[in-house]
């Protein structure tokens, strides 16, 4: 079984209009996977994501190891998705797990407006109420 960070960011992005849940599990996932120190080998760095991760009896054999963190665009794609989570479910806040969000106003500008400005400006707008 392979988990690959990219796919499982983008099919979830491509889900949010009906399943936020996927989203957050996604994000919960990947962020406890996370990068935590310097393998040139892995190319994990602190804060990156992973590309993909192999279980089975190969997985040693592949990539140097059963995690590889050699995605140039899983990290962007993750804080983008995390944006986008943070339009989508306003009512849900946090991921249960690594993404609590604050809802306090930081530095002049809120949290929000800073998770909207790291997503694509090429996003479907989310549901309004009213």
């Amino acid at each position: 079984m392979t988990l690959f960070g990219r796919d499982s960011l983008l099919t979830a992005w491509m889900a949010l209009p009906l399943d936020v849940d996927l989203s957050l599990g996604t994000l919960r996932r990947l962020a406890r996977a996370q990068g935590r120190r310097e393998d040139p080998v892995t190319e994990e760095q602190p804060g990156r994501i992973l590309h993909e991760v192999r279980r089975g009896p190969a997985s040693e054999d592949v990539l140097g190891g059963s995690v590889y963190y050699g995605s140039i665009d899983a990290t962007p794609l993750f804080v983008m998705l995390l944006g986008e989570c943070w339009r989508w479910a306003p009512s849900r806040r946090s991921c249960g797990h690594c993404c609590r969000l604050p809802t306090r106003r930081w530095r002049g500008r809120s949290t929000m407006a800073t998770a909207t400005a790291t997503a694509s400006s090429n996003t479907v707008a989310p549901p309004t109420s009213g």
